[in-house]
Protein backbone atom coordinates (compact mmCIF):
# COMPACT_ATOMS: atom_id res chain seq x y z
CA UNK A 1 0.00 0.00 0.00
CA UNK A 2 1.19 3.71 -1.16
CA UNK A 3 1.80 5.78 1.98
CA UNK A 4 3.31 8.97 0.99
CA UNK A 5 4.96 10.34 -2.59
CA UNK A 6 8.14 12.92 -2.34
CA UNK A 7 10.74 13.74 -4.59
CA UNK A 8 14.15 12.70 -3.67
CA UNK A 9 17.23 14.97 -2.17
CA UNK A 10 19.96 13.46 -4.33
CA UNK A 11 21.94 11.78 -1.89
CA UNK A 12 21.19 8.19 -1.89
CA UNK A 13 24.25 6.41 -2.34
CA UNK A 14 24.96 2.49 -2.36
CA UNK A 15 28.26 0.58 -0.88
CA UNK A 16 29.03 -3.14 -1.03
CA UNK A 17 31.26 -5.03 -3.14
CA UNK A 18 31.83 -5.27 -6.67
CA UNK A 19 31.02 -8.69 -8.26
CA UNK A 20 32.85 -9.98 -11.56
CA UNK A 21 32.53 -14.00 -11.36
CA UNK A 22 29.23 -15.12 -10.62
CA UNK A 23 30.87 -19.06 -10.42
CA UNK A 24 29.87 -20.87 -6.82
CA UNK A 25 32.31 -22.27 -4.79
CA UNK A 26 31.18 -25.09 -2.89
CA UNK A 27 32.51 -24.94 0.59
CA UNK A 28 33.35 -28.77 0.95
CA UNK A 29 37.01 -28.77 -0.36
CA UNK A 30 38.39 -30.03 3.15
CA UNK A 31 36.53 -33.14 2.08
CA UNK A 32 39.02 -34.11 -0.45
CA UNK A 33 39.77 -37.53 -1.15
CA UNK A 34 43.31 -36.81 -0.04
CA UNK A 35 43.33 -34.54 2.77
CA UNK A 36 43.19 -35.91 6.49
CA UNK A 37 40.29 -34.18 8.64
CA UNK A 38 38.55 -35.64 11.95
CA UNK A 39 36.43 -38.23 10.66
CA UNK A 40 34.73 -38.47 13.88
CA UNK A 41 33.26 -34.57 13.57
CA UNK A 42 29.79 -33.81 12.47
CA UNK A 43 29.79 -33.55 8.96
CA UNK A 44 27.72 -31.05 6.59
CA UNK A 45 24.98 -32.28 4.82
CA UNK A 46 25.24 -29.90 1.78
CA UNK A 47 27.96 -28.54 -0.07
CA UNK A 48 27.00 -24.92 0.86
CA UNK A 49 28.61 -26.08 3.96
CA UNK A 50 24.75 -25.75 5.32
CA UNK A 51 24.01 -28.28 8.24
CA UNK A 52 20.78 -30.08 8.52
CA UNK A 53 20.87 -28.94 12.60
CA UNK A 54 20.76 -25.10 13.48
CA UNK A 55 24.43 -23.88 14.58
CA UNK A 56 24.57 -24.42 18.07
CA UNK A 57 22.05 -27.37 18.64
CA UNK A 58 22.38 -29.39 21.64
CA UNK A 59 23.82 -32.60 20.22
CA UNK A 60 21.69 -34.49 23.55
CA UNK A 61 18.42 -32.83 22.20
CA UNK A 62 18.76 -34.35 19.06
CA UNK A 63 19.45 -37.76 20.64
CA UNK A 64 16.43 -37.08 22.69
CA UNK A 65 14.31 -36.66 18.95
CA UNK A 66 15.61 -39.72 17.72
CA UNK A 67 15.16 -41.93 20.24
CA UNK A 68 11.34 -40.80 20.16
CA UNK A 69 11.07 -41.26 16.33
CA UNK A 70 12.92 -44.77 16.93
CA UNK A 71 9.77 -45.35 19.27
CA UNK A 72 7.08 -44.45 16.96
CA UNK A 73 8.56 -46.53 14.03
CA UNK A 74 8.75 -49.49 16.67
CA UNK A 75 5.46 -49.21 17.54
CA UNK A 76 4.15 -48.69 13.75
CA UNK A 77 6.22 -52.11 12.70
CA UNK A 78 4.13 -53.67 15.66
CA UNK A 79 0.78 -52.32 14.65
CA UNK A 80 0.90 -51.60 10.95
CA UNK A 81 -2.53 -51.58 9.32
CA UNK A 82 -3.68 -51.52 5.24
CA UNK A 83 -5.87 -48.93 6.37
CA UNK A 84 -5.85 -45.64 4.39
CA UNK A 85 -4.55 -43.53 8.23
CA UNK A 86 -1.99 -45.87 8.61
CA UNK A 87 -0.51 -45.52 5.36
CA UNK A 88 -0.34 -41.66 5.75
CA UNK A 89 0.95 -42.13 9.70
CA UNK A 90 3.91 -44.34 7.79
CA UNK A 91 5.00 -41.96 5.52
CA UNK A 92 4.54 -38.91 7.87
CA UNK A 93 6.52 -40.40 10.50
CA UNK A 94 7.70 -43.54 8.99
CA UNK A 95 11.79 -44.59 8.74
CA UNK A 96 12.97 -41.88 6.55
CA UNK A 97 12.17 -39.58 9.06
CA UNK A 98 14.91 -40.47 11.17
CA UNK A 99 18.23 -39.82 8.88
CA UNK A 100 17.94 -35.75 9.86
CA UNK A 101 19.25 -36.37 13.16
CA UNK A 102 21.29 -38.77 12.42
CA UNK A 103 23.41 -37.01 9.91
CA UNK A 104 23.44 -34.09 12.30
CA UNK A 105 25.19 -36.60 15.89
CA UNK A 106 29.27 -36.95 15.79
CA UNK A 107 31.12 -40.08 16.58
CA UNK A 108 30.90 -40.03 20.14
CA UNK A 109 27.02 -39.60 20.54
CA UNK A 110 26.25 -42.39 17.72
CA UNK A 111 28.45 -44.50 19.21
CA UNK A 112 26.73 -43.83 22.84
CA UNK A 113 23.33 -44.50 21.40
CA UNK A 114 24.34 -47.82 19.86
CA UNK A 115 25.93 -49.19 22.63
CA UNK A 116 23.31 -48.00 24.64
CA UNK A 117 20.66 -50.10 22.36
CA UNK A 118 22.76 -52.62 22.13
CA UNK A 119 22.95 -53.44 25.45
CA UNK A 120 18.95 -53.74 26.27
CA UNK A 121 18.38 -57.55 25.72
CA UNK A 122 14.39 -57.32 25.72
CA UNK A 123 12.43 -57.80 22.64
CA UNK A 124 11.48 -54.27 22.73
CA UNK A 125 15.34 -53.09 23.00
CA UNK A 126 16.99 -56.02 20.44
CA UNK A 127 13.99 -54.27 17.67
CA UNK A 128 15.39 -50.76 18.46
CA UNK A 129 18.85 -51.77 18.19
CA UNK A 130 17.74 -53.09 14.81
CA UNK A 131 16.37 -50.48 13.54
CA UNK A 132 19.00 -48.21 14.99
CA UNK A 133 22.13 -50.42 12.97
CA UNK A 134 20.20 -50.88 9.95
CA UNK A 135 20.10 -46.99 9.53
CA UNK A 136 23.80 -46.66 10.94
CA UNK A 137 25.50 -48.07 7.54
CA UNK A 138 23.17 -45.96 5.65
CA UNK A 139 23.81 -42.36 7.12
CA UNK A 140 26.61 -41.75 4.90
CA UNK A 141 28.85 -39.86 7.15
CA UNK A 142 32.14 -40.54 8.01
CA UNK A 143 31.49 -40.18 12.09
CA UNK A 144 28.95 -43.65 11.31
CA UNK A 145 31.52 -45.52 8.73
CA UNK A 146 33.45 -44.62 12.18
CA UNK A 147 30.96 -46.12 14.55
CA UNK A 148 30.10 -49.44 12.02
CA UNK A 149 33.82 -49.51 12.09
CA UNK A 150 34.42 -50.29 15.55
CA UNK A 151 31.73 -51.70 16.53
CA UNK A 152 32.62 -54.66 14.46
CA UNK A 153 36.21 -54.30 15.76
CA UNK A 154 34.83 -54.65 19.43
CA UNK A 155 32.59 -57.24 18.69
CA UNK A 156 29.10 -55.27 19.82
CA UNK A 157 26.89 -56.87 17.32
CA UNK A 158 24.90 -59.61 18.74
CA UNK A 159 24.99 -61.84 15.99
CA UNK A 160 27.36 -62.32 12.76
CA UNK A 161 25.10 -61.00 10.21
CA UNK A 162 23.45 -57.76 11.25
CA UNK A 163 27.42 -56.79 11.85
CA UNK A 164 27.82 -58.30 7.96
CA UNK A 165 24.43 -56.38 6.91
CA UNK A 166 25.77 -52.56 8.57
CA UNK A 167 29.18 -52.83 6.75
CA UNK A 168 28.16 -53.92 3.42
CA UNK A 169 25.84 -50.69 2.87
CA UNK A 170 28.80 -48.47 4.31
CA UNK A 171 30.35 -48.26 0.68
CA UNK A 172 27.24 -47.68 -1.23
CA UNK A 173 26.19 -44.64 1.04
CA UNK A 174 29.66 -43.16 2.00
CA UNK A 175 29.25 -39.24 0.67
CA UNK A 176 32.84 -38.10 1.42
CA UNK A 177 34.78 -40.85 1.84
CA UNK A 178 39.23 -40.58 1.70
CA UNK A 179 42.21 -42.31 1.71
CA UNK A 180 42.04 -41.88 5.92
CA UNK A 181 38.69 -43.50 5.84
CA UNK A 182 40.35 -46.22 3.56
CA UNK A 183 42.82 -46.69 5.75
CA UNK A 184 40.63 -47.06 9.06
CA UNK A 185 38.76 -49.53 7.29
CA UNK A 186 41.98 -51.72 6.29
CA UNK A 187 42.20 -52.39 9.70
CA UNK A 188 39.61 -54.53 9.37
CA UNK A 189 41.43 -57.06 7.32
CA UNK A 190 43.67 -57.95 9.79
CA UNK A 191 40.98 -59.05 12.54
CA UNK A 192 39.14 -62.45 12.79
CA UNK A 193 35.75 -62.40 12.23
CA UNK A 194 32.14 -64.31 12.25
CA UNK A 195 31.69 -66.20 8.91
CA UNK A 196 29.34 -63.65 7.39
CA UNK A 197 31.15 -60.60 8.09
CA UNK A 198 34.76 -62.78 7.01
CA UNK A 199 33.05 -62.36 3.60
CA UNK A 200 31.96 -59.14 3.42
CA UNK A 201 35.11 -56.85 4.83
CA UNK A 202 37.63 -57.52 1.41
CA UNK A 203 34.19 -56.75 -0.74
CA UNK A 204 33.28 -53.55 1.34
CA UNK A 205 37.21 -52.84 1.73
CA UNK A 206 37.51 -52.95 -2.45
CA UNK A 207 34.00 -51.17 -3.11
CA UNK A 208 35.16 -48.80 -0.41
CA UNK A 209 39.06 -47.99 -2.56
CA UNK A 210 36.55 -48.13 -5.71
CA UNK A 211 33.87 -45.15 -4.56
CA UNK A 212 36.76 -42.98 -3.33
CA UNK A 213 38.45 -42.56 -6.63
CA UNK A 214 35.28 -42.21 -8.35
CA UNK A 215 33.72 -39.60 -5.98
CA UNK A 216 37.28 -38.05 -5.63
CA UNK A 217 36.10 -35.85 -8.97
CA UNK A 218 33.47 -35.74 -11.82
CA UNK A 219 33.72 -38.11 -14.07
CA UNK A 220 37.17 -38.25 -15.74
CA UNK A 221 38.66 -35.60 -13.44
CA UNK A 222 42.48 -35.44 -12.93
CA UNK A 223 41.61 -36.21 -9.17
CA UNK A 224 39.38 -39.22 -9.78
CA UNK A 225 42.62 -40.39 -12.42
CA UNK A 226 45.13 -39.65 -9.67
CA UNK A 227 43.26 -41.27 -6.74
CA UNK A 228 43.17 -44.73 -9.16
CA UNK A 229 46.64 -44.21 -9.97
CA UNK A 230 47.79 -43.93 -6.64
CA UNK A 231 45.94 -45.24 -3.92
CA UNK A 232 43.48 -47.35 -5.95
CA UNK A 233 47.14 -49.40 -7.89
CA UNK A 234 48.24 -49.39 -4.45
CA UNK A 235 45.41 -51.88 -3.18
CA UNK A 236 44.45 -53.53 -6.50
CA UNK A 237 47.44 -55.70 -6.21
CA UNK A 238 47.75 -56.46 -2.23
CA UNK A 239 44.11 -57.27 -2.18
CA UNK A 240 44.21 -59.22 -5.18
CA UNK A 241 47.11 -61.19 -4.10
CA UNK A 242 45.77 -61.69 -0.11
CA UNK A 243 42.59 -62.61 -1.31
CA UNK A 244 43.59 -65.62 -2.97
CA UNK A 245 45.84 -66.68 -0.82
CA UNK A 246 43.38 -66.44 2.41
CA UNK A 247 40.24 -67.64 1.43
CA UNK A 248 39.00 -70.73 -0.15
CA UNK A 249 36.01 -71.28 -2.25
CA UNK A 250 34.45 -73.23 0.70
CA UNK A 251 34.56 -70.41 2.89
CA UNK A 252 33.39 -67.84 0.12
CA UNK A 253 30.09 -69.90 -0.67
CA UNK A 254 26.62 -69.29 1.19
CA UNK A 255 24.45 -71.71 2.13
CA UNK A 256 20.86 -70.97 0.03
Amino acid sequence: MLVNVKSSSGDISASGSTITDLRYKFDDEKYAWNKNRNLKEVEAFFSSGMYFNAPGTDMNSIVSKLKERINTNKDMLEDMGTDSNSIMNAHRKGIQTIFPALYALDYDHLKSLAEEMMADKSDTGVLKAKIFTELLGSVGTSASAMVIRDLIMENKFDNDRDAALALTKVPFHIRRPNKQLVQEYEKLLDKEHGRFTEMAVPLVFGHLVRITCERAGPGRSAETKECFKTMGAKYVNKFWDQYKSKYTLKSLSLPF
